[in-house]
């Protein structure tokens, strides 16, 4: 965990994958990212996976972007997504397919956009939960990848 905080303290606002069980600190760390952040007065967007889908599929029978959906058209360049859990994408057709919008419109707007997101899974599950191209374009958008594990196991 040492190692984690030394390469977090060295770039905080830099986009991180955190891989690991649960309990182990890696929503704690984002959100002590998107704080440091928000001091440095880079746009921060939080969101959990359900959350962001929930959102968007709600905004398909009204006209505004409900709560927790994200209007693409309206980011900011140097806008830091923040994604906590990332493995609870719902897999149906429309999750996978509204994550996979979502990582391609930051992908497209890679160097003025970063991301950092949490996943319980390992990297491989996590691919094939939500596709390897989606998985490509966030990992992309971050510098470094962590897996954190409990301590003493």
């Amino acid at each position: 965990q040492k190692r984690v905080l030394g390469v977090i303290s060295s770039a905080p606002t830099d986009g991180f994958g955190f891989y690991g069980p649960t309990g182990v600190g890696k929503s704690f760390l984002l959100w002590a990212q998107a704080k440091e952040c928000a001091y440095a007065g880079i746009p921060v967007i939080f969101r959990t996976a359900a959350e962001y889908i929930d959102g968007m599929r709600q905004s398909q029978v009204s006209s505004e972007i409900e709560s927790g959906g994200i209007d693409l058209s309206t980011i900011k360049p140097q806008t830091h997504l923040f994604l906590d859990e990332l493995d609870n994408t719902p897999t149906t057709d429309y999750g996978i397919r509204t994550m996979f919008e979502l990582a391609d419109a930051f992908w497209r707007m890679k160097g003025e956009v970063k991301m950092s997101y949490a996943c319980n899974a390992s990297k491989e599950e996590l691919a094939q939960m939500i596709g390897p191209a989606t998985l490509r374009r966030f990992d992309e958008l971050t510098s470094f990848r962590l897996t954190l594990i409990s301590g003493g196991k």
